[in-house]
């Protein structure tokens, strides 16, 4: 991550970034905003291959790094996607931020908060991640969770997860990056694999 986007997290003491207060969140649901929102915004940006001094510093070195949605190889594969985060403000802060006019690129995802007691509790929360996906290869999906449908459920067409919370356990982290491992077969109008 470049300097300018991870010196405000950066703990000076560990001299390590935080997650947890990068993505940290003033407000709940609607009014959910980032602390750092600008920062926030940069790390989008950055996402997309679009921060600016990134892209001059790749100019001068004469490569380019493959980000997530910027990478032609990536982005076909990425349709469906999940965002561990803090905590619920973050997912909603997140959606917040995403809905605005300056990330267009990402309006065509369906974005889904599974987050809080408004997502149902259990194998409640996954039938509206399943309908947002519709046609899995039509459709392009964004799940923001801090937990949900992260152990003992299989969304299939999730092939990328972006761990940006700081995660307490090694248990945590795996059940949660393991989500994008099931295997996802896909029928030909015939009905052959």
């Amino acid at each position: 991550m470049p300097e300018d986007i991870k010196r405000i997290a950066l703990n000076s003491d560990t001299n390590q970034f935080d997650l947890n207060i990068f993505f940290s969140t003033e407000g709940e649901g609607e009014d959910a905003q980032f602390k750092f929102k600008d920062y926030v915004q940069m790390w989008l940006d950055l996402m997309r291959g679009q921060h600016m001094p990134t892209t001059v510093d790749e100019l001068k070195l004469g490569e380019k790094p493959a980000m997530p949605f910027s990478d032609v190889r990536l982005l076909s594969v990425l349709g469906h996607t999940l965002w561990f985060l803090p905590n619920v403000a973050a997912c909603f802060a997140m959606r917040n931020l995403l809905a605005e006019r300056q990330n267009t690129f990402f309006h065509d995802y369906n974005v889904n908060v599974c987050a809080g007691s408004g997502a149902g509790i259990g194998l409640a929360a996954l039938p509206p991640v399943q309908k947002s996906m519709r046609d899995p290869l039509e459709s392009k999906s964004i799940t923001l969770s801090c937990g949900k449908l992260t152990t003992g459920v299989t969304v299939k067409p999730w092939t990328g997860v972006f761990m940006l919370s700081n995660v307490k356990s090694a248990e945590t982290y795996f059940q949660t990056a393991f989500r994008v491992q099931s295997p996802w077969t896909v029928k030909d109008d015939d009905g052959n694999m």
